[in-house]
C-alpha cells in the first residue's frame, strides 16, 4: 500500500501541523467533526492543533496517517531548519 504525501511533508517532527491538517480536512472535503470523529477524539482537540495551540501527539499522527493514508509532517516558518522537537511528541 503507498501511502500519499501531504504537499507541505518535511523530514522531521519539529514544526507545526496546523497547516498540514487544516489542508488534508479541506482537501478531504470533511468536516472538523467528522475528523475529530474519525481519530476517536474531541472537536476541541481538533481545533487546538488547527489554530497552533498544540501539536498532535504521536498516537494521534499514527491514526491520522492510517485511517486517511497519508503522511502528516509538519510546517515551518521560513528560515528555521528541521529537527526533532520533543514537544511535538507531548
Amino acid at each position: 500500500m503507498t501511502m500519499k504525501r501531504c504537499p507541505h511533508c518535511h523530514r522531521s517532527l519539529r514544526g507545526n501541523y496546523k497547516e498540514s491538517i487544516s489542508m488534508l480536512i479541506k482537501g478531504l472535503g470533511i468536516t472538523k467533526t467528522k475528523f475529530a470523529d474519525d481519530l476517536g477524539t474531541s472537536r476541541w482537540l481538533v481545533h487546538q492543533w488547527l489554530n497552533g495551540k498544540v501539536n498532535p501527539g504521536t498516537e494521534y499522527l499514527k491514526k491520522i496517517e492510517k485511517t486517511y493514508k497519508v503522511s502528516v509532517r509538519p510546517t515551518y516558518p521560513e528560515g528555521e531548519e528541521a529537527g526533532y522537537d520533543s514537544k511535538a511528541d507531548e
